[in-house]
């Protein structure tokens, strides 16, 4: 069907979401379970393009480990919120953005303790807690 108005395509395109948001929701559910690969890429493009970071990855370009390589904890993949055993795409050095070479699969625990301290600063918690751990 050819519009005339660009408008009423939009329109049309709108009623039928409505119509089917469930169907489409769920399709993307499947779509996001049999591919977590291709659903952490997507992800990180738009990160990538929203904070202006290099981006030249592919799915082939990740793999998801059975085990966080830094905390040894099983990952578990879901759907819906990330929890501490999600696995999560990890920059290893953040400001060469999404590159080969400078990626990972990671624990979300792991993520978000690196995401949020310098590396001195992780090492003096360890420091700290290390000492009433001999106590």
């Amino acid at each position: 069907m050819a519009y005339k108005n660009p408008q009423d395509q939009t329109e049309t395109m709108r009623r039928w979401y409505l119509r089917n948001k469930r169907r489409v929701l769920l399709a993307g559910r499947h779509w996001r379970a049999k591919n977590p690969e291709s659903q952490m890429v997507l992800s990180a493009k738009g990160r990538a393009k929203r904070f202006g970071l290099p981006f030249r990855i592919t799915s082939k370009d990740v793999f998801i480990p059975l085990i966080c390589p830094i905390l040894g904890i099983v990952l578990q993949r879901g759907l819906g919120q990330q929890r501490d055993n999600s696995p999560s795409l990890d920059r290893i050095i953040p400001q060469r953005g999404y590159v080969r070479g400078n990626i990972q699969v990671i624990s979300n625990r792991a993520n978000s303790i690196k995401r949020n301290a310098t590396s001195q600063e992780i090492r003096k918690v360890a420091d700290w807690l290390a000492r009433f751990e001999k106590g």
